[in-house]
């Protein structure tokens, strides 16, 4: 689009926690169209699932984050929900 055309912009922002929750609903969603019953028996749509499946993205990003980011700042905040 041509730059000259806005002539606003907004801003949103948006609680971490709401976006992390919606990833939560959409996985489910995906896991529900593959049909894998045993993913969504041991992943229930409420606290006890979203808090299993939390858990399971930290493990799964656990390596890339600690290179990044180094094991002082990862020992800081292993203790952050």
């Amino acid at each position: 689009y041509k730059l000259n055309l806005v002539k606003k912009a907004i801003h949103l922002f948006r609680n971490p926690f709401d976006n992390i929750v919606s990833r939560f609903h959409n996985h489910l969603k995906k896991k529900a169209k593959e049909n894998k019953e045993d993913y969504l028996l041991a992943h229930p749509k409420n606290a006890t699932g979203f808090r299993k499946y939390c858990e399971e993205m930290d493990a799964f990003h656990y390596e890339g984050e600690l290179e990044f980011f180094g094991e002082t700042f990862m020992d800081t905040v292993k203790n952050i929900p």
